[in-house]
């Protein structure tokens, strides 16, 4: 199934946004104001992968965005480890220039019971398939509870260069503090996807149980007068 757009007023007021999902089960609301995005195994898939997500506009280079949600992973959550991303700042890669896919510049994965947090980036002007300049840092490993909200706020200036900024807070608490490269050389900026993602679960090895994270105050922000604090 294509991405489609949907009416956002339950989840995020004023921003434009498309909805990635397969099915009515996707996306639905248990509560005001929360949005639950639920993944089967059997589900379609989406954009060649599992996933129930939404996708923001890039706020470009160079310009301080404050990005902020909250989120609480369903309980009981699978029993047997698996790879989930609830939130990814993705890269649009120069398809003119031949790029490959490539690793998000920014995810918040959850994996061996703990959020990982890890940036991705490459200084050169093409990133080549295969290409071993590609750098991969885990800025955070933190403690993962199912069941449990957990407010996350992400203040970024996205650059190639020594401009680059990364700010995380976790419940109130700042939990990354890097400066330095963390986009891609393109011609359009990271945008930011939030939901459930399950790129494991794409070839169907063996049978898993559903994963529903659940969203609430979602919200985008942009300050070209300087980053929030």
């Amino acid at each position: 199934m294509d991405a489609s757009t949907s009416d956002s007023s339950l989840v995020v007021d004023g921003e434009n946004y498309i909805l990635q999902s397969c099915c009515p089960h996707s996306a639905t609301s248990p509560a005001p104001g929360v949005t639950r995005f639920t993944v089967r195994y059997d589900d379609p898939k989406v954009k060649g992968s599992l996933r129930s997500e939404l996708r923001f506009k890039s706020t470009g280079y160079e310009t301080p965005t404050t990005y902020s949600a909250k989120i609480r992973p369903q309980s009981p959550w699978p029993s047997r480890d698996e790879f989930v991303i609830a939130m990814q700042w993705h890269a649009q890669k120069d398809m003119w220039l031949g790029e490959p896919g490539r690793f998000p510049p920014l995810e918040f994965s959850i994996e061996d019971g703990e959020w990982v947090i890890i940036k991705s980036y490459d200084t050169n002007l093409i990133t080549l398939p295969n290409d071993k300049e590609v750098e991969r840092v885990t800025l955070a490993r933190l403690p993962f509870e199912p069941g449990e909200w957990v407010d996350w706020k992400i203040t970024a200036s996205w650059s190639t260069g020594e401009t680059g900024r990364l700010d995380i807070w976790k419940d109130g608490n700042k939990v990354v503090s890097d400066s330095g490269p963390n986009a891609y050389w393109d011609a359009v900026g990271p945008y930011w996807k939030l939901g459930t993602y399950r790129p494991q679960q794409a070839k169907r090895i063996t049978r898993a149980e559903p994963v529903s994270i659940d969203f609430s105050d979602i919200r985008l922000a942009v300050s070209p007068g300087g980053t929030e604090q």
